[in-house]
């Protein structure tokens, strides 16, 4: 991930690794990393548009996938 968006920071890198890759969900990324709930979404939904800025989108990436 670092590689993919190198000047992101690593509070927001993190928060995407451990729910997208680890499972984790909010309540125990912010346990992890000491921050309130809201704090974990807010750096997940700004690392996914920067991720977003930066990668090429698929065009059979129209349906959303939630957790």
């Amino acid at each position: 991930m670092r590689s993919l968006v190198p000047d992101e920071p690593f509070e927001k890198r993190a928060a995407l690794l451990l729910f997208e890759v680890e499972g984790l969900s909010g309540e125990e990324i912010g346990g992890a990393l000491g921050v309130p709930v809201g704090t974990v979404w807010t750096r997940l939904h700004a690392a996914r548009k920067e991720l977003s800025r930066v990668l090429p989108r698929h065009e059979d990436d129209d349906e959303e996938v939630t957790r």
